[in-house]
């Protein structure tokens, strides 16, 4: 980043009052729990889609062995087709759908890397509940969603 793009990031944010910045900034470091430093936190990607099966998650995270996935669902989404591919958008709030799926804890950052990857810019990052179904417990971590416009999709899809 130029030092102008420096100069002007600082005066957005200068326009913003302090205590929203605060605020937006969290709790100081040294009153959080989580992973020690240069650790990272688990991270969880719900998949509605051919990662569900684990052979094929396997080969797209290049990892020997079935990796460890759980039984899960989101909440909100609507789940559509995009060229034959399951895809989500955002759903219905007052009648929000129910999609189920599985959810993986992703081991390392080429890991995400890769699964990123291999759903490309049709799909982007969206953090995202994820209630696993065998004990009924919420995390806060990652699904695709479709990163294209709704007129091109199908409503076939069940969910």
């Amino acid at each position: 980043m130029s030092e102008s793009d420096k100069l002007a990031a600082r005066k957005e944010r200068a326009k913003i009052p302090i205590m929203v910045r605060k605020m937006l900034a969290g709790p100081p470091k040294e009153n959080m729990i989580g992973p020690a430093e240069g650790e990272s936190a688990p991270e969880y990607f719900f998949f509605y889609d051919a990662l569900m099966d684990p052979s094929t998650l396997a080969r797209v995270i290049q990892r020997p062995g079935q990796p460890n996935i759980r039984r899960a669902r989101v909440q909100g989404w609507t789940c559509k087709l995009w060229n034959g591919y399951p895809a989500l958008i955002e759903g219905n709030i007052p009648n929000p759908n129910i999609v189920y799926g599985v959810a993986y804890e992703v081991q390392t950052e080429r890991e995400r890397d890769l699964l990123v990857q291999f759903e490309t810019e049709a799909y982007k990052l969206q953090p995202a509940g994820i209630w696993f179904e065998d004990d009924n417990t919420l995390t806060i971590g990652w699904m695709f969603l479709c990163n294209r416009e709704e007129e091109g999709l199908q409503d076939v899809c069940a969910s």
